[in-house]
C-alpha cells in the first residue's frame, strides 16, 4: 500500500467498516444498496469495491454512489471519508489528492471543521426557508454546532452555541418526535437470560436499556455507552436485530442485540431513571412488558434464549 491512500481507497475501506458493524455480508448488504442505488451490485462487484482498499484496481465512487451508501446504511457521506484505523493502514499515513498529501487531521478540517465550516451554514442560509431544516431539529442542532460563531443568524440567539449549551438539549427536546435522535435498545443476552429494567416513570413500567444516539455515534456505540452507565454491565455491541418507528411514541427506534464482555452482576447506575435492573428469561420478559415486544426482538430471543422459563 502507497504512504498516502486516495478518497476511493477510503471509501472502499469504510464501505467494508460499515458493512461488518452491521453484522451483513456483501449479499446482504448488496441487497440493502439496491432500492439506493437501482442496480444490484453481484457479489464479484461489491466484493471489488470493497478490496479497492488494498487492491491496484481502484473504483472510481461517484456522488451517487456516495448519497446511496448514506442512505442504504444509515451513516452521513463524511463516515466513508474517515481515516483508518491504525492497525489497518499499514504504511497509509494520509490521503493523496492530486500532487498535494492531506494529513489525517487536515482531513478533518476538509470534512467538518475549521475554516470551512462557516461556508456550510452560508451556503444554507441562502435556501428558502421551507427547504433548510428546522432549527429545532437534530440537524438544525448539528449544524448551528458546526458553524457556532454563525449561530446567532441560524436561531436569532445572541451568543454561538458550545458544547453542553442547555439551548441546544432543548431544541434537540422541543423538535417533532420523527425528528429527534433515535432511540437505541439493547438486547442484551446471557446465560442468565436478557437484561431489563423497571423505569421510575413507569412510561413503560418494564423496558429494555435504551438511550439516544448521540451524533456520528453508531447504534452498537449507543448500547455500549447506555448499558454500562444504566448497569455497570460492559457489553459487546452486535447486529442490529430491526428497526421501526414506536406506535406509542412516534420516536425512531433500533435495537441492536448485544452481549457481556465480562461480569453479569447488575447495579442500578442511573437511579433517577431505573429503580431495578435485572436478568430475566423471554416468558418473564414478555409478562413484565405487558405483550408489547416487538416481534423481530422477540423471535431474535427466541433462538437465542429459547422460551423457557429460567
Amino acid at each position: 500500500m502507497p504512504d498516502s491512500l486516495t478518497a476511493n481507497q477510503l471509501v472502499a475501506y469504510n464501505l467494508m467498516r460499515i458493512r461488518k458493524t452491521l453484522g451483513l455480508d456483501q449479499a446482504e448488504a448488496a441487497a440493502r444498496l439496491e432500492p439506493y442505488l437501482g442496480v444490484r451490485w453481484s457479489k464479484a462487484v461489491y466484493s471489488a469495491a470493497e478490496r479497492s482498499y488494498h487492491g491496484s484496481r481502484v473504483r472510481q465512487f461517484t456522488a451517487d454512489d456516495l448519497i446511496a451508501l448514506s442512505r442504504a446504511f444509515g451513516v452521513p457521506v463524511a463516515y466513508f471519508f474517515l481515516p483508518p484505523r491504525p492497525g489497518d493502514r499499514e504504511n497509509g499515513h494520509g490521503l493523496r489528492s492530486g500532487n498535494v498529501d492531506i494529513s489525517w487531521p487536515e482531513l478533518f478540517e476538509v470534512m467538518v471543521g475549521g475554516d470551512y465550516r462557516a461556508a456550510l451554514l452560508h451556503r444554507v442560509l441562502e435556501l428558502p426557508a421551507g427547504e433548510r431544516p428546522p432549527a429545532n431539529s437534530h440537524a438544525g442542532v448539528v449544524l448551528a454546532q458546526m458553524s457556532a460563531n454563525r449561530a446567532s443568524a441560524w436561531d436569532g440567539g445572541s451568543a454561538p452555541y458550545t458544547a453542553g449549551d442547555p439551548r441546544l438539549m432543548r431544541a434537540q427536546q422541543a423538535a417533532p418526535a420523527d425528528l429527534r435522535p433515535a432511540v437505541v435498545a439493547a438486547i442484551v443476552t446471557s446465560d442468565r437470560g436478557v437484561l431489563v429494567g423497571r423505569r421510575n416513570d413507569a412510561t413503560p413500567p418494564w423496558t429494555f436499556i435504551a438511550g439516544e444516539q448521540e451524533p456520528d455515534e453508531l447504534p452498537q456505540d449507543t448500547v455500549e455507552r447506555e448499558v454500562k452507565e444504566e448497569t455497570g454491565v460492559e457489553v459487546a455491541g452486535q447486529q442490529i436485530i430491526g428497526e421501526r418507528v414506536h406506535p406509542a411514541t412516534g420516536r425512531r427506534m433500533i435495537y441492536v442485540a448485544a452481549a457481556p464482555t465480562h461480569e453479569t452482576s447488575l447495579i442500578v447506575g442511573d437511579e433517577a431513571e431505573l429503580a431495578e435492573v435485572r436478568w430475566v428469561s423471554l416468558a418473564d420478559a414478555e409478562e413484565l412488558m405487558g405483550g408489547t415486544m416487538y416481534p423481530p426482538v422477540r423471535e431474535y430471543l427466541a433462538r437465542v434464549l429459547g422460551s423457557g422459563e429460567r
